[in-house]
């Protein structure tokens, strides 16, 4: 599951949820719920694709490091700011804004 959704990205459109995951993996969703059953709560699920979101954005950090930072929720699927943020401090440990200062300090360094 993770190596197909993160090769075609579907967690990009913001309405991407627990439902269309378990379709996007082409199965219903109580057949998901079963296959993956800590994803059996929709929070959870949330969580797992917030993760993915989060990921994702710390990817074109690194890779377009002139990416404007106010555009990345969007770009990643997040809905508002507040809850990128959340996200990304949760994955990373550290803001959008410090992640992208550390990474162009270490690569400034080399």
């Amino acid at each position: 599951m993770d190596a197909r959704v993160n090769k075609e990205k579907p967690f990009t459109d913001p309405a991407f949820d627990q439902q269309a995951l378990a379709a996007f993996m082409d199965v219903d969703l109580e057949t998901f719920r079963r296959l993956v059953p800590r994803y059996q709560e929709a929070d959870r699920t949330l969580d797992y694709i917030n993760s993915l979101r989060a990921e994702y954005a710390a990817k074109l950090l690194m890779e377009h490091s002139g990416c404007p930072i106010d555009e990345l929720p969007a770009m990643c699927g997040f809905t508002d700011v507040a809850a990128f943020n959340k996200a990304f401090k949760f994955a990373f440990g550290i803001t959008p804004t410090d992640y992208l200062n550390s990474m162009t300090n270490m690569f400034k360094k080399k």
